[in-house]
């Protein structure tokens, strides 16, 4: 079981394998501090590899470890099951419809976050 912001790691070092933790802890809108501890964990538990930059000893790249990309490929499945089971008594029409809005929403609000 992942914390939410190991999930929130986990996922944007698959998304951006070899970016430093000051990189993704932005990304991911955690402090520095945290995010010290969150790869760690990870790492620990196998779900990714921290490596030291070449031109910088102090930076920590990170790249996501076979047994994490295992684990978001279970996380990833699992999602689409419920997904599947949620929307069943809609027909395809529906579900097509319903998630255009969610992805109009999530757009929308994505904006209103960053200021556009």
């Amino acid at each position: 079981m992942l914390t939410g912001p190991e999930s929130a790691v986990l996922q944007t070092v698959q998304a951006c394998s070899g970016h430093d933790q000051r990189s993704l802890a932005t990304a991911v809108a955690l402090d520095t501090s945290p995010m010290a501890d969150v790869p760690r964990r990870l790492e620990t538990r196998r779900l990714i590899t921290r490596r030291t930059a070449a031109d910088d000893g102090r930076r920590k790249l990170l790249h996501l470890a076979e047994e994490g990309q295992d684990l978001l490929r279970a996380a990833e499945h699992r999602a689409r099951a419920l997904d599947r089971l949620l929307t069943e008594p809609i027909g395809a029409t529906e579900h097509a419809t319903f998630l255009n809005t969610l992805t109009s929403l999530t757009d929308h609000w994505v904006g209103l976050a960053s200021g556009s």
